[in-house]
């Protein structure tokens, strides 16, 4: 998530969240999750027969696209920047390949194996919206190693155009419970769904940390470790001249 409170020299955040009415979707993340209802909610899924149904402690709980919109105050959209590119991923040219490396990576960086990313050769405001997708969109069980499914992701946030939060995140909770992943995703949204539902915590359970919040610290680390490389890239340039 972006503590907002405490990111103020980078104001491009806030006025992209603003503009995308994010506000209670970025809010939603919070210091810990009941990691034990999450678990509960992914085993009692494999077992639905309804998609988007899982069943939790007794009671049914709906994560639809929809519903999940409907959550977050987001209106449902008709078309999603993301799922639009990652259609179109086939019809890719070399130089749509190039441009989306580009908008990501910092200069010099490569496509590895079966295009994928490395989340370190992010440019800073890219690495920082990685962080926000991996805490609240799609949740994967790899942060560092960018396939290009997410990189769409990073890509289509970046470009302004609409995006269909709800489809994302329902989506992205029924491939972890149809593949069986082993992982706790989603459990901000899937802690609030079970509120909603009134489902009662255990006195024991366990908590699942987020990862910390994107600051003002937070940000000036990724620009410094960005302004090293580019330092030392003009410098081997120089030297080879």
């Amino acid at each position: 998530m972006f503590d907002l409170v405490n990111l103020v020299r980078y104001p491009g955040f806030d006025n992209m969240i603003r503009e995308r009415a994010w506000e209670l979707f970025n809010s939603m993340v919070h210091e810990k999750n009941n990691k034990t209802l999450t678990l509960e909610f992914y085993t009692n899924s494999w077992y639905s027969t309804i998609k988007y149904h899982a069943y939790c402690r007794g009671k049914t709980v709906e994560f639809c696209p929809a519903a999940i919109n409907q959550l977050l105050g987001l209106t449902t959209l008709e078309e999603c920047e993301v799922q639009r590119r990652r259609r179109e991923i086939k019809d890719m040219s070399e130089e749509d390949w190039e441009e989306l490396l580009n908008t990501l990576c910092m200069e010099g960086m490569r496509w590895r194996k079966t295009k994928m990313l490395n989340k370190a050769d992010f440019k800073p405001i890219p690495k920082a919206w990685a962080s926000f997708v991996v805490q609240t969109l799609e949740s994967t069980s790899c942060t560092y190693e960018i396939p290009i499914k997410r990189a769409l992701t990073f890509a289509a946030i970046l470009s302004g155009n609409p995006i269909n939060v709800g489809e994302l995140i329902a989506n992205n909770i029924y491939e972890i419970v149809a593949r069986k992943l082993k992982i706790v995703g989603n459990s901000s949204v899937i802690n609030w769904f079970c509120e909603e539902v009134v489902i009662d915590e255990y006195k024991s359970y366990l908590d699942t940390p987020i990862i910390d919040p994107i600051t003002d610290k937070t940000m000036d680390t990724f620009v410094k470790k960005y302004e090293n490389y580019m330092r030392e890239r003009e410098g081997r340039e120089y030297q080879g001249q």
